[in-house]
């Protein structure tokens, strides 16, 4: 997974998904998992649901499925 402030690479997540793709992004174990990057990730989500593409989180990782639980996004973002 790009990190949060990689923008060129993030964009072309974003172009894939909307474009109708699915797109499996791997969050690697040892990462950190903040508030930026399960916003980023929400938002993602949902474009790609909006324009009949998906956005797959695999494996989940343990930080970001507790902080997306803390958000209520557990659900939304396949968790």
């Amino acid at each position: 997974m790009p990190a949060v402030d990689d923008g060129p690479a993030w964009a072309q997540v974003a172009l894939l998904v909307t474009r109708g793709h699915a797109v499996v992004v791997t969050v690697h174990p040892e990462a950190a998992v903040d508030l930026a990057t399960v916003d980023l990730l929400a938002r993602l989500v949902l474009a790609a649901r909006r324009s009949g593409g998906r956005l797959v989180l695999d494996p989940p990782h343990p930080g970001l499925r507790r902080v997306a639980g803390l958000l209520g996004l557990r659900e939304a973002l396949g968790l």
